[in-house]
């Protein structure tokens, strides 16, 4: 297993001082990453006539890990100090225990540590881009060299990037791939580095896609299949939602397309065959699903996304997504075993396929299913960037491409510009264009009369400041932008046979670089160098 680099963010902004605080404009200045008996340039919290005294700090973007702090001198040893992390700045001055459900579920943010003098110590892990430090006790007094933000990032060379002569567009793939890029942790692949950093079936594809376009063939992706297969076995569904099954197919079979390793397929072969089985067990022959005959317990029973979760709309888009997962895997071509229980499946389902939906996450899959009813163009580019899910987004952006729209970018920047315009360095879990009317910025604290763009809104699990802003499900505008503006398509695994044709309209490619297994793709404006293994058709 690869190990972890660290990479140091030092305090860019002082937010907010309180208390007896002097000297906090030196957490900007100082650079030292280890104390000495140097004490010149310090901050000093010093507690009095029963105030706390506190700083709250802006490490500048989004980061995963924690802190480490250098302390000079301690009056009275050890010191209690209060660090509160925040992926917003309200986040970060919140408290836990019922404020907008502000919480220390999964990765503890608000909790107490001891300082000693002259030490250079780490704490916290968790996603977070403020901190708010605040000293505890009556008559304590602590002297600061400086605070600093550790980040944990894989230590994978990346391979892979796109550059376009659109700089909003080059903004938002960048703060995809970081964003993807931050929940690569220990050799996996999480889904959120604050909330849940847990290892999700669904949320995988977009991530995936992702590191493929990036890294190319990166650990974390087979890691994070083999965890979940071991994880949940035959006795559950995966994750707990029959759905995320069909997810974890679609998943290997774009692992294996891209890398072209059939015999990662090979081994992982009898888990397909066993939710194959399920699924035909749970599938009547008029298309209807219960998963619940095989006695497994279901967390949910049907779920795609949550703007979809617990509307009629979720049934259809369960449907959709098996169909879609077998399709990929027919596709990929590697084991017919299963390819006829696959077809009658997929049959079985055909009539979702056509049925009236409303969401465009379902519309989308609609599409990608075989769909290709011009008026769903129109639902699809209905209200812009309204309706657009950061899970679901790739899903999205593609159907409409498919559908000849030329509105795919446009909605793109609406979407994820909206989220960068508020403050934000990475991109989030959902987000509802519907937020954005009278609520802040994520970097400063809510004005007299605005809604907290992060604890007034968010939804279903994640209301309030249990929303996570840096979930790696949201990064899937990266692989449509590499596939929509280079216009390539794996017409056989690993890159042997590939489609390249460029997408017509003002957006060009400027430079970008393909992570293939036999070498990289190389395009720089209309210059290509591919690999000689590679035929282009």
């Amino acid at each position: 297993m690869k190990t972890v680099k660290k990479e140091f963010h030092y305090v860019e902004r002082i937010l907010g001082i309180g208390g007896n605080t002097v000297g906090a404009e030196n957490f900007i200045k100082n650079k030292d990453n280890f104390v000495s008996f140097d004490s010149s340039n310090g901050c000093i919290l010093k507690n009095q006539h029963g105030t706390n005294a506190y700083v709250l700090i802006d490490f500048g973007k989004e980061i995963c890990g924690g802190v480490r702090i250098l302390t000079n001198y301690i009056k009275n040893k050890p010191s209690k100090v209060r660090l509160v992390f925040g992926e917003s700045v309200s986040e970060a001055m919140s408290e836990t225990g019922g404020e907008k459900n502000a919480t220390n579920d999964h990765s503890p943010r608000d909790f107490t540590v001891y300082l000693s003098s002259l030490s250079t110590l780490e704490y916290g892990r968790t996603g977070f881009r403020f901190l708010k430090i605040e000293l505890l006790g009556d008559d304590e007094e602590v002297h600061f060299k400086n605070v600093i933000g550790v980040c944990e990032l894989p230590d994978l060379e990346r391979r892979g990037y796109i550059k376009t002569n659109d700089q909003r567009l080059n903004e938002i793939t960048e703060t995809a791939f970081y964003t993807c890029q931050l929940n690569m942790q220990d050799g996996f692949i999480l889904d959120g580095i604050k909330r849940d950093r847990l290892v999700w079936s669904g949320d995988l594809f977009s991530e995936i896609l992702t590191i493929l376009y990036t890294y190319g063939d990166a650990e974390n992706i087979p890691n994070s299949l083999v965890f979940l297969k071991k994880t949940s076995g035959k006795g559950t569904w995966i994750n707990g939602i029959p759905s995320y099954n069909a997810w974890w197919i679609l998943n290997l079979s774009t692992y294996c397309k891209f890398t072209g390793k059939k015999e990662f397929f090979n081994e992982n072969s009898d888990y397909v065959k066993f939710i194959i089985d399920e699924f035909d067990a749970c599938i009547a022959e008029n298309g209807d699903m219960d998963f619940k005959v095989t006695g497994k317990k279901c967390g949910m029973e049907f779920f795609l996304d949550w703007p979809t979760a617990k509307t009629p709309d979720n049934i259809p888009g369960t449907a959709l997504l098996i169909i879609y997962a077998l399709e990929n895997l027919k596709a990929l071509g590697y084991n017919s075993d299963f390819s006829e229980k696959s077809e009658k499946i997929c049959k079985r389902l055909e009539k979702y396929i056509y049925m009236p939906t409303e969401a465009k996450q379902v519309i989308a899959l609609q599409v990608l299913c075989g769909n290709k009813n011009i008026a769903l163009k129109d639902k699809l580019e209905n209200g812009g960037a309204k309706g657009v899910s950061t899970f679901m987004s790739y899903f999205i952006l593609k159907a409409l491409d498919i559908l000849g729209s030329e509105k795919a970018f446009d909605i793109a920047k609406e979407y994820y510009g909206a989220m960068l315009d508020r403050g934000a360095t990475t991109f989030w879990e959902d987000f509802n264009m519907d937020w954005l009317e009278g609520s802040s910025r994520i970097d400063e604290m809510p004005k007299e009369g605005e809604k907290d763009l992060h604890g007034d809104y968010g939804a279903y699990c994640y209301t309030g400041f249990r929303h996570s802003f840096c979930h790696g499900w949201s990064s899937g505008v990266y692989p449509f932008t590499v596939e929509k503006l280079i216009g390539l398509e794996l017409k056989a695994p690993a890159f042997e046979i590939i489609g390249l044709a460029p997408g017509k309209g003002e957006i060009k490619v400027t430079e970008a670089v393909i992570p293939t297994p036999y070498g990289n793709i190389e395009i720089e404006d209309c210059e290509k160098k591919i690999p000689k293994e590679i035929k282009i058709i």
